[in-house]
């Protein structure tokens, strides 16, 4: 992981620590649907690897929604976010078959649960998507990381990258989608079978804006940043 390549304990603390308080930050920043956290998602899964990336955004997200209060739930339903940094990082890293299981798994137990057969199954389409991409966007690691571990910026690293983002940020919707549906947290919310008909529809054009902005986003922001910690490096 770059992260590991850092000198000192203290910096990588202290990059920790910056993460999470930026993702604190856009977490209570409202977004399209949900909020601009989406940005960070991805940057935070390969500087710093799926598991200190799952770690900090955890943190970010319990303090970000402390800030942004709307609903006890909302403390479950978070979990989309440090799961989608942890997702880049697997899926930056070369370890593309977990990112491939986890979306297996959320996708085959959404439609095994009843309710879903009743809402339209093209709401979800970027999330087809992104799963389709998956393997192909792991060829593209396998040719470019070390492109983009060196800081340079061309069409194929910002292509990469893009993909990348996108992949981790539809599992953050697929996992909220889980948590929704086959967790049935919808009863608990009141949900009735109408109103999530109406989010899906809804949701099938909002998410796919918000999650390509954070995509095409972050990349400007993460390519810059790696180049400079390669010269620091060097």
């Amino acid at each position: 992981m770059l992260v590991e390549k850092w000198p000192r304990r203290s910096v990588k603390l202290s990059t920790v620590a910056i993460f999470a308080a930026i993702n604190i930050v856009l977490v209570a920043i409202p977004g399209i649907w949900r909020s601009w956290v989406m940005i960070i998602e991805p940057i935070e899964g390969i500087l710093l690897g799926p598991y200190l990336a799952f770690i900090t955004a955890l943190i970010g997200g319990i303090g970000g929604h402390i800030i942004r209060f709307e609903h006890v739930f909302m403390f479950v339903f978070m979990l989309g976010e440090p799961i989608g940094a942890m997702t880049a990082g697997f899926l930056f890293y070369r370890r593309w078959k977990i990112v491939f299981i986890l979306y297996t798994v959320m996708l085959i137990a959404y439609f095994l649960t009843p309710i879903s057969w009743k809402l339209p199954i093209w709401g979800l389409w970027d999330i087809y998507v992104a799963y389709i991409l998956i393997y192909p966007t792991s060829v593209l690691i396998s040719k470019y990381q070390r492109s983009i571990l060196n800081g340079e910026i061309n069409r194929k690293t910002i292509l990469t990258l893009i993909l990348v983002s996108f992949i981790a940020l539809e599992i953050d919707v697929l996992t909220r989608v889980f948590i929704l549906i086959p967790l049935q947290f919808y009863i608990l919310l009141g949900l009735t079978e109408h109103v999530l008909y109406v989010l899906w529809i809804l949701g099938a054009f909002e998410t796919p804006v918000e999650n390509l902005i954070g995509a095409f986003v972050s990349p400007t922001i993460l390519l810059p940043v790696i180049k400079f910690l390669s010269e620091e490096r060097a």
